[in-house]
């Protein structure tokens, strides 16, 4: 999400297309309430959790995997420079 908002410059992108879902829970633009909340929680515990990022912006797609962020992997990755 970040990198998408460092995109204001790339007229592709236009922030009012842009739609974000963890699962089947959209969480951008719409606004989460309480229960919502209570619902991303649950899935943010899941060993995978799926995001559907919809830029709005064609017909493309792709996928993409990311690893493991916990406590544990961080410490261990801040341990060493390069």
């Amino acid at each position: 999400m970040m990198a998408i908002g460092k995109c204001s410059s790339d007229s592709d992108i236009k922030s009012q297309a842009v739609r974000v879902s963890f699962g089947d829970l959209e969480v951008y633009p719409r606004r989460l309430d309480d229960q919502d909340l209570e619902k991303l929680a649950m899935l943010m515990r899941s060993d995978i959790v799926q995001i559907e990022i919809a830029l709005g912006a064609g017909e493309a797609t792709a996928t993409v995997w990311g690893c493991d962020l916990s406590a544990e992997y961080v410490r261990i990755n801040a341990d060493y420079t390069t």
